[in-house]
């Protein structure tokens, strides 16, 4: 799946720098399969935020003329480090805590999926300026989910995919610092 960043906005002081402490970074992404997810972190420390993320999508999915729909909901909390590099370009990495949620129905027929996992991310922020850059996001969630048809238990369903994001950040001059 390829995605693109639609906004994200992350309040820094620019003399600082862009992931200083107290700083906030506020993300809201949107993929092709007509979902979206924001997120919000705070750093803790220089170039280390905790996150809190949601994400939403809704899928119709079609084979041998049978549609199906498919929703996912996850929420979760995780930590982003960017690695300091001094110059425009800045590496992260990122790990996550989710919980997901998977309702597939399938002409009438209900399946529902829901468990934790854990998604890993890696990426490059290309700094345009003081206030944005230009990122490439790649991620990879896997996780084992309990599986339910009209409401009778089946075995666990492993789940796993990767993930690939291009976008767009936007850094806004408000900024909490500690007393």
């Amino acid at each position: 799946m390829v995605g693109f960043l639609v906004l994200a906005a992350t309040p820094a002081l620019a003399a600082e720098g862009a992931h200083g402490q107290g700083s906030w970074e506020v993300t809201l992404t949107s993929d092709f399969d007509q979902g979206f997810s924001p997120s919000i972190g705070y750093y803790i420390i220089d170039n280390l935020a905790l996150t809190v993320l949601a994400s939403y999508s809704q899928t119709e999915v079609e084979q041998a003329g049978a549609k199906t729909d498919v929703t996912d909901t996850s929420f979760g909390a995780g930590v982003a480090f960017n690695v300091p590099t001094g110059g425009p370009v800045v590496p992260f990495v990122g790990l996550s805590l989710q919980y997901l949620n998977e309702e597939i129905d399938d002409a009438g027929v209900i399946d529902e999926l829901g468990g934790p996992a854990i998604e890993v991310t890696g990426g490059v922020k290309f700094m345009v300026n003081e206030r944005s850059s230009f990122n490439i996001l790649l991620s990879y969630l896997t996780g084992t989910l309990d599986s339910t048809t009209g409401g009778t238990a089946n075995p666990d369903i492993d789940r796993y995919g990767c993930n690939a994001w291009v976008g767009l950040l936007a850094l806004l001059p408000l900024t909490v610092r500690p007393a």
